[in-house]
C-alpha cells in the first residue's frame, strides 16, 4: 500500500501541473458508476468472479478505450500520461480485490491532484 500511495502522489504532482480537473470530470463519472454497482454487489462478486467480469470488469476494460480517444483528441501530453498509467492499472484489476485497489490507487492520484494545486 505505501508504494501505492508513493506512486499515486508522485503522479497526482505530475498531473497538477498541466491537467485540469475538467478533464478528469468525465472518466470519474464512468469509474464512479462502476463503484456503485460494485459496493452494491460486493458479496455477490466476491463469490461469483464471472459475474464480477460480466459486470464490472468487461465495463472497466472499456474505459481504456475512452481514455485512448482523450488522449488523441487532445493532444496533450499529460493526458497520454493519465491514459498510459490508468490504463496500466487497469489492465491489473482480475479480481473484485483488484478494483477496490484499483479505485484507492485512482482517489489517491485525483487526491494528491488536488493537493498540489491542480487546476479547476
Amino acid at each position: 500500500m505505501e508504494d501505492l500511495i508513493s506512486d499515486a502522489e508522485k503522479f497526482g504532482e505530475h498531473l497538477s501541473k498541466n491537467f485540469k480537473a475538467n478533464q478528469i470530470r468525465k472518466f470519474h463519472s464512468y469509474i464512479s458508476k462502476f463503484w456503485q454497482k460494485f459496493i452494491s454487489n460486493k458479496m455477490k462478486y466476491e463469490n461469483d468472479q464471472e459475474k464480477f467480469k460480466e459486470d464490472i470488469l468487461d465495463e472497466l476494460s472499456f474505459v481504456k478505450v475512452y481514455l485512448a480517444y482523450q488522449a488523441g483528441r487532445t493532444k496533450s501530453d499529460v493526458y497520454k500520461d493519465f491514459e498510459k498509467i490508468i490504463g496500466k492499472a487497469i489492465d491489473k484489476v482480475k479480481t473484485s480485490k483488484d478494483f477496490e485497489t484499483f479505485k484507492k490507487f485512482y482517489d489517491a492520484i485525483l487526491a494528491y491532484h488536488k493537493y498540489y494545486g491542480g487546476k479547476d
